[in-house]
């Protein structure tokens, strides 16, 4: 029987420990010790830029895989590129790095660095969705009333 799958959370997520998942919340440090694979979904705030630096790397398996879904700068990329060229990190997969579109150094010339462009919005439904909000924002922007789509404002960045 296999073991349960874990996840970390900032707050509860009865729906992760329901079925179909039936997952276990545990501290980071702890599922980063535990994990096979890691798949990093969060945003980018002060508390999770570089997440992932180089002591919790450090935590993970050598055989353990790293895919980052996240922000950019969720994963300090120079420990990654410690950890893999050590053998601290079995593999690592990138929907995002942290110079984007720059990759930092070290990471093309490793053979167990997957990288592609963030394509979660690739779906034809969300194009046709983001199509659908650019159009209702056309006319009432070229006329200078709210714009019933606009972004409330942008993220921090902390580069």
């Amino acid at each position: 029987m296999s073991p349960l799958p874990l996840h970390v959370a900032r707050r509860l997520h009865p729906e992760f420990e329901a079925a179909p998942f039936h997952s276990q919340a545990v501290e980071l440090d702890e599922g980063l010790r535990l994990a096979d694979v890691v798949s990093l979904h969060t945003p980018l705030t002060q508390q999770t830029h570089r997440l992932l630096d180089a002591r919790r790397l450090a935590l993970l398996k050598p055989s353990a895989i790293l895919v980052n879904n996240a922000r950019r700068a969720a994963v300090d990329e120079e420990a990654l590129v410690h950890a893999l060229r050590n053998g601290q990190l079995f593999a690592a997969g990138l929907d995002v790095s942290e110079w984007e579109p720059i990759l930092s150094e070290g990471l093309r010339e490793l053979p167990n660095v997957f990288t592609m462009p963030q394509l979660g919005s690739s779906t034809l439904e969300d194009r046709v969705w983001m199509t659908e909000q650019a159009v209702a924002n056309l006319i009432p922007g070229a006329l200078g009333h709210f714009l019933p789509n606009e972004h409330a404002g942008q993220p921090p960045t902390f580069e």
